[in-house]
């Protein structure tokens, strides 16, 4: 990466994720105004660009208040060294996001990261009876980033991915419904992470 005058913040999603809104939410807060996102899409990844000192911060997920553990965060932590130095919280706003002109009946696949899966579960089995639920794999994890694969073509028009509000704007796609999560106050808790010292 080439050196510029900013911070570089790495987040476990991609671009329209809720890492995101959590990265920009938490900089407001802490008035800091000059950084880059540096999109890393998992948290294995996030932390080893700490260890490697490629990055000044990190953010990821640690725990949401229906999902419980975010198990990828914790398996990471593990595996690379760090420092928290803060954590924070965010209300999470899951949308169900399709292909324009998609619909919910041509809808028989849901894709999403396994927290936001979980976080919907009530939803899902109410409201989507029958709709295969996936995870994606690698950086389809991130609902950011099968939001994209969705609106490239990359995904089958037959899916619809659980993402932001923003990831439609962004990325040209149509939301089917909003408001998936089972609790109105779906709180997440974030790392503010940094190399150790």
């Amino acid at each position: 990466m080439e050196k510029i005058d900013s911070i570089k913040i790495g987040i476990q999603g991609g671009m329209g994720s809720f890492n995101e809104e959590a990265c920009r939410t938490y900089c407001k807060q802490k008035s800091i105004s000059s950084y880059e996102v540096v999109y890393l899409y998992t948290s294995d990844r996030v932390i080893k660009a700490l260890e490697d000192g490629e990055i000044n911060f990190g953010i990821c997920a640690i725990e949401n208040s229906l999902g419980g553990l975010v198990w990828e965060t914790i398996n990471a932590l593990s595996e690379f060294n760090c420092r928290i130095i803060d954590n924070f919280a965010i209300i999470i706003n899951h949308a169900l996001l399709g292909v324009p002109g998609s619909t919910i009946a041509s809808i028989d696949t849901i894709m999403s990261h396994p927290q936001a899966l979980a976080q919907t579960r009530g939803t899902l089995a109410r409201d989507y009876p029958g709709k295969k639920q996936v995870s994606g794999e690698g950086i389809l994890v991130d609902q950011a980033t099968a939001a994209v694969a969705l609106a490239e073509g990359q995904l089958p028009p037959t899916t619809a991915v659980i993402a932001s509000r923003v990831c439609a704007e962004l990325f040209g796609l149509q939301i089917l419904a909003e408001g998936l999560q089972d609790l109105e106050e779906n709180l997440t808790t974030f790392l503010w992470m940094e190399p150790r010292k």
